[in-house]
């Protein structure tokens, strides 16, 4: 099978996901209002937080042609 062309687009360094101190727990917490999260007991995120949005980040920005770096 052939290979995809390698990308041509911009380079884009993903160094460091930070997530709030409030979203690394293992419930899924959820704004319900402005001034208030409702805590799911029961409910989990499939992965680390901050690995899944350095994910998706990452499609995104692949799906649009840009390359990538890791530091």
């Amino acid at each position: 099978p052939s290979q995809p062309a390698p990308s041509t687009g911009p380079l884009i360094a993903i160094e460091i996901v930070e997530v709030p101190a409030h979203l690394q727990r293992d419930p899924i917490a959820t704004r319900t209002s402005p001034h208030e999260l409702q805590v799911a007991e029961f409910d989990r995120w499939a992965e680390p937080l901050a690995d899944a949005l350095r994910r998706v980040i990452a499609e995104t920005f692949e799906a649009r042609g840009a390359r990538l770096a890791f530091p």
